[in-house]
């Protein structure tokens, strides 16, 4: 069974979850059989898109790395052409303070923290911090 397929952790987020999804990525292209240098790109995108479309309906979602992809291939039979990338959960969001782990209800109840846009945009070259502008009034 593909819940089995995630590490301990992970199984508590998707125990409960209707849906469990296994992303793959195709690491050929299907017109040429030639390498996909932008699998993990594309694969990216179609989860980012899953996600606001899930989200526009009201949906949650919990990606997850932490899995077997051993475990994975065999519960769904993936040919070896794919390769998986992550697993998801959707479902609807319930109370965090049914979660089961004190871990968990503290991650779900917790601001979320994001790293400040000069760590990661850049301007010109790599490490040069992209100077923020005034919003325009």
């Amino acid at each position: 069974m593909l819940l089995g397929a995630l590490d301990g952790f992970n199984q508590a987020w998707a125990r409960h979850a209707p849906v469990l999804l296994l992303v793959t990525a195709n690491r050929g292209l299907q017109r040429t059989g030639q390498p996909n240098r932008h699998a993990w790109y594309d694969t990216g995108q179609a989860v980012g898109l899953l996600t606001l479309q899930a989200t526009s309906f009201g949906l949650g979602l919990r990606q997850m790395e932490g899995f077997d992809r051993a475990v994975a291939i065999a519960a769904c039979s993936v040919p070896a052409e794919f390769e998986p990338v992550v697993m998801i959960a959707v479902g609807y969001p319930g109370d965090p303070e049914r979660l089961e782990s004190e871990r968990h209800r503290v991650s779900e109840t917790q601001p979320r923290r994001r790293q400040p846009i000069e760590t990661f945009v850049f301007e010109g070259t790599w490490g040069n911090a992209i100077e923020r502008q005034p919003p325009r009034t």
